[in-house]
C-alpha cells in the first residue's frame, strides 16, 4: 500500500499527531478507542498488502479459522486458501490496479449508526467484539473487513458475559486483531 493511501486512511481515521501535556521524555497518552483503531488500521494494512500481493496462503494463515467469505463460513487452512485461491482468480485479483484506495475503521455501535443492522449474513459472528474496516476504491465497489480479538469472538460467549478484552491464554496478553470475514 502506497504512503498516500495510508496518510489518507489516518485521515478518515481521524487519527491526528496532537500531543497532550506529559512529562518530558514520555509519548502523548492515546485514548483507548484510538489505540484500537490504530491497532486495527495496522492489521488491515497488512491484510490489504497480501491481498493485493495475491497470496492466498499468507491470507488463509493470517485469518481466523473458520473464516467467513461473504456469509459462507468456511472451515479448515486449506479450504480457506482454496477459497482465497478462487477468488483471487477473479476480479478479487484485480485489485491492485483499481486506484483510491481507502480504509475507515468502526467499531460495531458506530457501524450501526452508519449502516443500521448487520446483514443476517454476518449474524453467527459475535459483532459488538468485532471492529470493522470498511475498504473502498474510486472506481469500483468496496468490501467489508470484520476483524476479532480471537477466534473465540466468533462464537457468543456462552454465559452471556462479553468480555471487554479477549486476553490469550498462552500469554496472558491481548490476543491480536484478526480478520475474520470479507463481505460486499
Amino acid at each position: 500500500m502506497s504512503r498516500h493511501a495510508w496518510a489518507c486512511a489516518c485521515l478518515v481515521l481521524g487519527l491526528s499527531a496532537a500531543a497532550t501535556a506529559q512529562p518530558a521524555g514520555r509519548p502523548p497518552a492515546v485514548p483507548p478507542e484510538q489505540e484500537t483503531q490504530r491497532q486495527v488500521a495496522v492489521v488491515a494494512e497488512e491484510y490489504l498488502e497480501v491481498l493485493l500481493a495475491g497470496k492466498a496462503d499468507i491470507l488463509a494463515a493470517l485469518g481466523t479459522d473458520p473464516f467467513t467469505f461473504d456469509g459462507r463460513v468456511v472451515k479448515g487452512r486449506q479450504e480457506i486458501m482454496r477459497t482465497w485461491q478462487r477468488m483471487l482468480s477473479g476480479p478479487a485479483g484485480k485489485l491492485a490496479e483499481q486506484p483510491g484506495l481507502q480504509l475507515a475503521v468502526f467499531d460495531h455501535a458506530k457501524a450501526l449508526e452508519l449502516f443500521g443492522p448487520a446483514p443476517a449474513k454476518l449474524a453467527h459472528l459475535a459483532l459488538p467484539r468485532c471492529m470493522f474496516v470498511a475498504v473502498t476504491f474510486e472506481a469500483r465497489k468496496g468490501f467489508l473487513l470484520v476483524l476479532t480479538r480471537n477466534p473465540r469472538a466468533v462464537a457468543p460467549d456462552p454465559r452471556g458475559k462479553p468480555e471487554d478484552a479477549v486476553k490469550d491464554p498462552d500469554e496472558g496478553a491481548e490476543a491480536p486483531w484478526l480478520v475474520t470475514a470479507v463481505t460486499e
